[in-house]
C-alpha cells in the first residue's frame, strides 16, 4: 500500500454494505429493497452515512480519511463507494440522489 493510502474495500470497516444484485434493507425506509446495480449500491452507501449507525461510520470517517488516498477494487476511473468516503471525509456534504 502507497503511503498516506488507506484501504476501504468491503474486508475493512469502510467497504460498502451494500452489493449489487442483492436484497438489502433501506437506509431510510427500512424497507428491503433490491439492489438494482453498482451506481445503486454506492447511493445507498451514501444514504447509510447519513442515517443510524451510518452516522458513525461518517464521523470516523472524517477523522480517519481525511486527506487520505482511499484504495478499493474499483476499476480506475469507474464511480465507488470511496468517492463517497473521500467527499464525508473532506467536508463535501452533497446530498446522494
Amino acid at each position: 500500500m502507497p503511503p498516506n493510502t488507506v484501504k476501504v474495500d468491503r474486508s475493512t470497516r469502510w467497504g460498502n454494505p451494500f452489493k449489487a444484485g442483492t436484497v438489502a434493507t433501506h437506509p431510510k425506509t427500512g424497507r428491503a429493497i433490491s439492489v438494482t446495480g453498482k451506481e445503486h449500491a454506492i447511493a445507498l452507501f451514501a444514504l447509510h452515512l447519513e442515517t443510524g449507525d451510518g452516522l458513525k461510520l461518517a464521523a470516523a470517517a472524517r477523522q480517519e480519511l481525511r486527506d487520505k488516498n482511499l484504495a478499493c477494487w474499483c476499476k480506475d476511473g469507474d464511480d465507488c463507494h470511496a468517492d463517497v468516503l473521500l467527499r464525508v471525509a473532506n467536508g463535501d456534504r452533497r446530498q446522494a440522489a
